[in-house]
């Protein structure tokens, strides 16, 4: 259900794929920067299963992007099944509300959440947000936009990742738009395709 590269409009050096996947309560939860995202709050919330698939710049074209504090670092669609219709809901709220509570404190890995603001985001999936946040690891920092929505028993997101705190909201919620569009031709019958079983576990954290 998540976007193929032929859906986004990338940079031409943003083209490895990283991470791609189903995976685990465990490695969800490692994938994040929430220090207080754990696999078993996962599963207390009923996530069963999800897959994300991002692109990226290579490792040194991303620390050259991030000591230039230019560009764009990397991109990643996910979507995550839960048990029932109250998970997706729980998890979008609690993750506005952690992020406005880490706000200037440490997150995971040396690093610190150095700011976080929730934008509001319309007519996507059941109910959607949007989400801004900086992090800053040993000098040097990382500018994310994410727009979440929640889908029935689904919770999808698009998250841009950037070296400089340009304004993507327009392009992310345009990307969110074609993620639900993708979500509703799959559900349809009229998307079909074969996902990918790898998962890179060397995928830095960049969701809340």
């Amino acid at each position: 259900m998540v976007l193929p590269k032929s859906a986004l409009v990338l940079p031409a050096r943003v083209r490895l794929e990283h991470p791609v996947g189903f995976y685990s309560n465990a490695q969800s939860a490692a994938s994040g920067i929430n220090p207080r995202v754990t696999s078993a709050s996962l599963s207390r919330d009923g996530r069963l299963t999800g897959y994300a698939l991002g692109y990226s710049l290579s490792k040194s074209q991303s620390q050259d992007a991030l000591l230039r504090g230019s560009g764009q670092i990397n991109i990643l669609t996910e979507v995550d099944l839960y048990r029932d219709t109250t998970g997706p809901a729980t998890k979008m709220a609690q993750g506005i509300s952690d992020l406005r509570a880490l706000v200037g404190k440490p997150i995971k890995d040396g690093a610190t959440l150095d700011r976080g603001a929730a934008f509001r985001v319309r007519g996507i999936g059941d109910a959607a947000a949007g989400l801004r946040f900086e992090v800053g690891y040993e000098g040097v920092h990382i500018y994310y936009t994410e727009v979440g929505f929640r889908y029935g028993r689904l919770l999808a997101s698009v998250v841009d990742g950037r070296a400089d705190p340009t304004n993507v909201d327009a392009a992310v919620i345009s990307r969110a738009q074609a993620l639900e569009e993708r979500i509703n031709g799959v559900l349809s019958g009229k998307i079909r395709g074969r996902g990918v079983s790898r998962w890179d576990s060397s995928a830095p954290p960049i969701r809340p």
